[in-house]
């Protein structure tokens, strides 16, 4: 009827990110966080890795207070290039908690398909894997986000020329290689300072 406006649009987009919030606690705790459902269950991984539900509650707990960190939040874009490991459940589950949006690319990209779904998903930040089944992804982001790896990189001007220009933090999760020195890490960003947690839906 056309009355309400943008007051509206905003209480929709308000009820969106709170609706998804609850979602997540209610999959997460509902599945398995001990005390309430008796013995710990476990979440099926890769090889011979498992996941109790409890794993992936807290974990990621901790993962959602460091994308805050980075600066994401509700409706921010994060990408996922990641093959079946444990830790894309837990990522998977932060980017939810801090009400952000998951963006997962075929870890079978080569350089130019990543360059371009990456400057088509407005994503801030890329969690990655450093190299799967002969892929180097640092050396392609090289090519892609030249200075990717330079402290200052989070704080460049988005200017017209660049590839990526909402791009601002890469995460990588060591597969196979290892992380350069001084690069954020999936275990970094579980460890950072957690002065922000009280902010992640809990």
């Amino acid at each position: 009827d056309g009355r309400g406006g943008p007051r509206r649009a905003v209480r929709r987009a308000d009820l969106g990110v709170a609706v998804r919030g609850w979602l997540v606690l209610v999959l997460l705790v509902g599945c398995g966080e001990e005390p309430l459902f008796g013995p710990p269950t476990e979440s099926p991984c890769p090889g011979d890795s498992t996941l109790t539900y409890d794993d992936v509650v807290d974990e990621s707990r901790r993962l959602a207070a460091g994308l805050i960190e980075l600066g994401v939040g509700p409706w921010g874009r994060v990408g996922m290039v990641m093959a079946n490991y444990p830790e894309f459940v837990t990522v998977k589950f932060a980017i939810s908690r801090v009400g952000a949006i998951a963006v997962p690319f075929n870890f079978r990209y080569r350089r130019d398909e990543l360059a371009f779904v990456l400057a088509d998903s407005g994503c801030r930040v890329l969690v990655t894997m450093t190299g799967f089944d002969g892929l180097d992804y640092q050396e392609m982001l090289d090519a892609i986000a030249p200075g990717w790896d330079d402290a200052g990189f989070a704080h460049r001007l988005g200017a017209p020329g660049q590839a990526v220009p909402p791009l601002r933090h890469i995460v990588l999760l060591e597969a196979e290689t290892t992380a350069r020195p001084g690069v954020h890490t999936v275990a970094g960003l579980s460890a950072m300072e957690r002065s922000v947690i009280r902010r992640a839906p809990q």
